[in-house]
């Protein structure tokens, strides 16, 4: 039997993920059987759980994509010039997923399994570490751009990063329950909200 690479075994594993991403989109977490991503991914039954051990290792990896890959384009823009107003920076991470993730309830169903506790637990507990340091990076960097000192910038982001977090997930709730339409409405109430911060 041939060996094959790592890029190739990551390649595949990408493919199964895609594959499990696009069925959990349609079908959402609860109704998502192996035998979908096996027809999805177009791949055999063995060559999936040759990479994985079932439906919670293929949901963890899921989860890790979705939530994790938000807090390196959020570092990225934090450092960004000119620096995203807060809307603008919840509409370019929300935005830079794909829409049936977002738009499907996706991220809001993979939130949901985490609240059950579970498998995916850690990784969302990785997920909002990772998130809220990120927009913590980002809140000093508003704040000292509106004038105050580096030392009561991050003192004042490290108080306000949960809150922040939560308008995030607010954007996401807002998002999947009542449709990318009322996204600007929501986010001119972030940027109303945030404008004497």
């Amino acid at each position: 039997m041939p060996k094959i690479s790592d890029a190739q075994r990551a390649a595949v594993r990408g493919r199964i993920i895609d594959a499990t991403i696009d069925v959990a989109s349609r079908k959402g977490l609860v109704d998502l059987a192996m035998s979908d991503i096996i027809r999805e991914s177009g791949m055999s039954a063995g060559a999936i759980y040759g990479h994985f051990d079932g439906k919670d290792a293929l949901l963890i990896e899921v989860a890790e994509r979705v939530m994790i890959g938000r807090s390196a384009e959020l570092m990225a823009l934090a450092h960004t010039t000119p620096l995203p107003t807060p809307a603008q920076l919840l509409r370019r991470l929300i935005d830079a997923m794909p829409p049936e993730i977002v738009d499907g309830g996706l991220v809001l169903q993979i939130w949901g399994a985490v609240g059950a506790g579970g498998s995916m637990r850690p990784v969302a507990m990785s997920a909002v570490e990772k998130l809220m340091k990120g927009f913590e990076v980002y809140l000093t960097e508003w704040f000292v751009a509106r004038g105050a000192t580096r030392r009561s910038a991050g003192a004042r982001a490290r108080k306000q990063v949960a809150a922040f977090l939560g308008l995030a997930q607010g954007y996401l709730v807002h998002r999947a329950v009542l449709g990318p339409e009322a996204s600007d409405r929501y986010l001119a109430a972030v940027d109303s909200l945030l404008a004497d911060v």
